[in-house]
């Protein structure tokens, strides 16, 4: 559906998100199954002395598994990544403030003993949002650690109405808006997200087998009849 990048800051590791949707072959006599929605998340190590030679090695991978439908709108997509320096946060626009913080490493890099855990979390508690939100994209940015004598406030900001997601007058167009949280008041804090662990990596793949695309036969070769 999508593929994000994000360089770290010191610059030797690429971060991918890769948004993908798949859907069980339908039995015989029975409806279409719903579409299962997955978000992969990748740290690739990239090499500081053969940059042009050297393919990026993966030195972490972690799927998420999302909501279930019948249709996904392709030209507005429900779902929004942001980037920071150790997480990514993926937000769905609905009428709830709905995110999920993903590590981008096994443990923290900046944690010299290697003691934090690499866990998928989601809000114990939801907020509501207005009832255009479902057509606006939704961004979060948590406090900065750096910036101690600041408020430890959460930013959420809110897109512009998008005009393709749902017919509407002119006067009802939102523009963006920010929102400010006291991360102590923004709800009871984080919850492990359930359905991740290494079983859905291996069902689902996603390795960096060669720095090629492997060759198919089927998908690579059109024969074309020739008659002389």
């Amino acid at each position: 559906m999508f593929v994000k990048g994000q360089f770290s800051d010191c610059g030797e590791y690429l971060h991918l998100a890769s948004l993908e949707a798949r859907q069980a072959e339908p039995l015989p006599g029975q409806a279409l199954p719903p579409l299962k929605t997955f978000l992969q998340v990748s740290t690739h190590r990239l090499s500081s002395r053969q940059t042009a030679n050297s393919p990026p090695r993966p030195v972490y991978h972690t799927v998420v598994p999302l909501d279930e439908s019948h249709s996904l709108p392709v030209s507005v997509m429900p779902y929004t990544v942001t980037w920071r320096k150790e997480h990514v946060y993926l937000s769905t626009s609905g009428s709830q403030l709905d995110f999920i913080r993903i590590p981008l490493f096994r443990s923290s890099p900046s944690s010299r003993e290697g003691t934090a855990t690499a866990e998928n979390l989601v809000l114990k508690e939801r907020l509501w949002f207005p009832h255009l939100a479902p057509a606006r994209p939704v961004y979060f940015f948590p406090p900065d650690p750096a910036a101690k004598k600041r408020e430890e406030l959460v930013t959420v900001i809110l897109g512009s109405t998008q005009g393709d997601a749902v017919l509407m007058s002119r006067k009802l167009i939102a523009s963006p808006t920010g929102v400010f949280f006291d991360e102590s008041k923004l709800g009871a804090g984080w919850k492990k997200k359930e359905g991740v662990g290494n079983e859905m990596v291996e069902r689902l793949g996603a390795r960096l087998v060669d720095k090629f695309e492997t060759f198919d036969m089927k998908d690579d070769c059109d024969i074309v009849p020739y008659s002389t």
